[in-house]
């Protein structure tokens, strides 16, 4: 320190020399979220001041807590996210949509997509509750939590066996003496 006043224990600035009156508490970490433009930044201070945006201005609030991230997810597959204090509601970004999606803040979870209309399989994340365009045709799939049944016929020793897998998980023929490495199919083979 520069300086020291030992009635008060104030302390001089080591960068700039002003006088800093002392404090029993630490500084914390504060977050600041503008509601102007959606600015968001943190710093460590007592937050006891509002700050200015840096982007636009506005006069800011520091908060305790950072701002729960909300996901704002359509049935027509667009998908968003964003930080806010408040409940989120926006209209659908995507052209064809005229939907309004609230935002939700549990982050989506990883899905399995079986189209009943096509032969379309996959994984990827998502809700329960919001249906998701299928890639292959104009339907709608629901999610679910577990993997669909998928068929192996060795093309080499023509073995079969099914399990429960991830969309198009090549395995080896079970057969000790071939080992092929099969290509699943959702639609279980003729006989």
């Amino acid at each position: 320190s520069s300086g020291i006043n030992a009635e008060y224990g104030v302390l001089g600035c080591t960068r700039c020399g002003d006088l800093v009156k002392p404090t029993l508490e630490p500084p914390q970490q504060f977050f600041y979220l503008c509601a102007s433009c959606g600015t968001f930044w943190d710093k460590v201070c007592y937050g006891n001041e509002t700050e200015s945006c840096l982007e636009c201005g506005f006069e800011v609030v520091p908060r305790s807590e950072p701002p729960p991230t909300w996901y704002l997810w359509c049935m027509c597959g667009e998908k968003t996210s964003t930080q806010s204090y408040k409940l989120v509601t926006i209209d659908c970004p995507g052209k064809q949509c005229r939907e309004k999606i609230t935002g939700r803040t549990d982050a989506p979870e990883p899905m399995y997509y079986k189209c009943k209309a096509c032969p379309v399989y996959t994984k990827g994340t998502g809700y329960l509750d919001i249906p998701q365009p299928c890639t292959g045709c104009p339907a709608k799939i629901w999610p679910q939590k577990a993997p669909e049944t998928q068929h192996y016929l060795c093309p080499k020793c023509w073995m079969y066996f099914s399990l429960k897998s991830d969309p198009l998980e090549k395995l080896r023929c079970r057969r000790q003496d071939c080992k092929t490495l099969i290509t699943p199919v959702i639609e279980r083979p003729e006989n």
